[in-house]
């Protein structure tokens, strides 16, 4: 992983803020922005609107990455688990599988 991070996302306000910094990082319009994505007109306005009137979906979610040059990396935040690990239960395992 040679690319350089260019924000930390551990929610959904803060992955709707990067969406909408990159998208102005790049300085597209929102109507490439649906054309390329394949997403009806005015979608992607709306899906990145400073308070969305739209969310996120499999579908826009997936094309909005791509049109904006993203991925996501999942890494553990070592400040949240030492947080929830004294909570954590460990789940039983069945030493057989039960069939329906």
């Amino acid at each position: 992983m040679s690319e350089a991070a260019l924000t930390e996302v551990r929610g959904w306000r803060e992955l709707h803020a990067a969406l909408r910094a990159r998208a102005e990082s790049l300085d597209v319009s929102r109507e490439t922005l649906d054309h390329l994505t394949g997403l009806q007109n005015g979608y992607c306005a709306k899906i990145l609107a400073p308070k969305p009137i739209r969310n996120l979906g499999r579908i826009s979610f997936d094309a909005m990455l791509a049109v904006l040059g993203l991925k996501l990396i999942v890494t553990e935040d070592q400040d949240a688990m030492e947080k929830i690990r004294p909570r954590l239960v460990q789940r039983k395992r069945h030493t057989r599988r039960i069939k329906d």
